[in-house]
């Protein structure tokens, strides 16, 4: 099952800290020919989720939702003032993106829930990848039947 609806919500409400994508292994070894923007927030969805029916309704548990950030920080083998600042920056905007997720629980405009409370499940570290840096905050998360869809 494909959760869409909760990639658009995430979407909507990191967009204003760094351009955000669906995550498609972009930036991992073996992906040279995949072009990814630097700046920006990639959206990782599980590619399936067990789902149990409770009331009627249809309930993935425990889904894990990834939250990567990347930004240009490039890893110099001596300190200096331009990567201290880019440092600062990234981890700014670590602070800003869990600030909008963990806690958060997505409804629709009627009220009805889309997904509990995202609760932080990981350490986030800052690593490198080539000029750039990558961290990754696990979000899990209860997603409801309603907004599960089937694949494309």
């Amino acid at each position: 099952m494909f959760t869409y609806p909760v990639y658009k919500e995430i979407k909507d409400r990191l967009k204003d800290i760094a351009p955000v994508f669906r995550f498609h292994g972009q930036y991992n070894k073996g992906k040279d020919n995949i072009s990814y923007k630097v700046p920006a927030i990639y959206i990782e969805l599980p590619n399936n989720i067990q789902v149990q029916y409770i009331r009627k309704r249809k309930l993935g548990r425990g889904v894990i939702i990834k939250v990567h950030y990347i930004s240009s920080a490039p890893y110099k083998h001596h300190d200096n003032d331009a990567m201290d600042n880019a440092y600062i920056e990234h981890e700014s905007k670590l602070k800003a993106i869990d600030k909008l997720v963990d806690g958060w629980e997505i409804k629709t405009q009627e009220g009805v829930l889309i997904t509990e409370q995202f609760t932080q499940v990981n350490e986030v570290l800052i690593s490198q990848v080539g000029e750039n840096t990558v961290s990754v905050f696990s979000y899990k998360t209860d997603v409801y039947s309603d907004h599960l869809t089937d694949p494309d």
